[in-house]
């Protein structure tokens, strides 16, 4: 496949049933706490990333990337009979399809290499503003399939100025300099003191 290649993919809902693990899928082993992790999110907050297969000669797919998604959705259908009816999003969940075999291959291998995870920063003001519409640790650990620790952690930041939060995302501070500025109310002197740091 050349840079030229104009890639032409499309959607279409799969039941859960017709969806399996390809062998093309490099992600063959993933511990079953994982699972149970990442299905307690996608339960809370839905399927936000979309999963990726090449369909196959039965009328469904072999999942080349989300194979991690992919256990999550068969691990809720077995603890949920009626998901077809209380979450038909996930029941049947939306599956891009590759054109061929070789971009499936490529979608595979650039899944797990181009993974990143969220910035400390970003982190940080996702969790705040779930906080701030009403969600508690539970609620967040659960949506982000992180640990409840992880998210207390995070949120002790979550009301630091702006421009630290910015310098903090701009690596210009460290995570342990960000939470040094937890300890003062006082913004004016917290922004004169970032100022510093920067320079030093």
């Amino acid at each position: 496949m050349t840079k030229q290649t104009k890639i032409t993919a499309t959607e279409a809902r799969f039941p859960l049933a017709s969806l399996t693990l390809s062998t093309i899928n490099p992600r063959q082993v993933v511990p079953q706490n994982d699972v149970i992790e990442l299905a307690e999110s996608i339960w809370a907050a839905g399927l936000i990333q979309s999963i990726a297969g090449l369909a196959d000669d039965k009328g469904g797919a072999e999942i080349v990337a989300g194979g991690r998604r992919l256990r999550a959705l068969h691990y809720l259908d077995e603890q949920h009979p009626d998901l077809a009816i209380s979450r038909p999003d996930l029941a049947s969940p939306m599956v891009m399809l590759a054109p061929d075999r070789e971009t499936a291959e490529a979608w595979a291998a650039m899944e797990n290499v181009a993974r990143r995870d969220l910035h400390p920063a970003e982190e940080i003001r996702a969790y705040g503003k779930m906080e701030a519409k009403g969600a508690n640790a539970v609620a967040i650990a659960r949506a982000f399939a992180v640990s409840e620790k992880h998210v207390y952690r995070r949120l002790a930041l979550a009301h630091l100025p702006a421009p630290v939060l910015d310098a903090l995302q701009a690596n210009e501070i460290s995570l342990s300099n960000a939470a040094a500025f937890t300890v003062s109310n006082d913004e004016k002197g917290t922004l004169e003191v970032l100022e510093r740091a920067r320079g030093g």
